[in-house]
């Protein structure tokens, strides 16, 4: 159970390093065809949660965001020189910032 459970989340990790590229990728074109592929991966990646819809709207929320601060503390939590208590660090300060972007 513990493998499967590993095996998801690296695939999860993967999902959301394709979908920061991709939105590195299409900062400045077309937004027709960068829509259409978001929506993709988030539907991919929602399927990892127990409620897929309300993490679909919560990815498509993320999306929205145009902090940049989130964006880099996201390529941090996915980069595999991260260590666990640096991880943590910015696990925390990114909820700061995402609680205060939401009250």
């Amino acid at each position: 159970a513990l493998e499967k459970i590993m095996e998801q989340k690296q695939r999860l990790q993967q999902e959301m390093q394709k979908y920061l590229s991709l939105r590195q990728t299409y900062k400045d074109t077309d937004m027709t065809d960068y829509q259409k592929k978001v929506i993709l991966l988030f539907r991919v990646m929602s399927r990892f949660f127990i409620d897929p819809v309300k993490a679909e709207e919560g990815f498509l929320a993320l999306d929205q965001l145009k902090d940049t601060n989130v964006w880099k503390s996201l390529l941090s939590l996915l980069d595999p020189n991260t260590g666990s208590h640096q991880a943590h660090a910015i696990q925390d300060e990114l909820l700061k910032i995402l609680g205060e972007k939401h009250r």
